[in-house]
């Protein structure tokens, strides 16, 4: 996935973006360090996780 991709299904998920954190290789790709990344990895607080169910 490149740049546009990546932000088009953080977009989609319409999960909170003051409450993830974007890591590894979709990271680097936001920050123009890499080109592609092969999948997005994200990590929030345990209260925001369990108000996702």
């Amino acid at each position: 996935m490149n740049r546009k991709k990546i932000l088009k299904k953080l977009d989609e998920s319409k999960l909170d973006k003051e409450e993830i954190i974007i890591l590894s290789g979709a990271s680097l790709v936001l920050q123009n360090v890499l080109e592609n990344a092969h999948d997005i990895d994200l990590s929030c607080n345990k209260k925001y996780y369990d108000s996702l169910n």
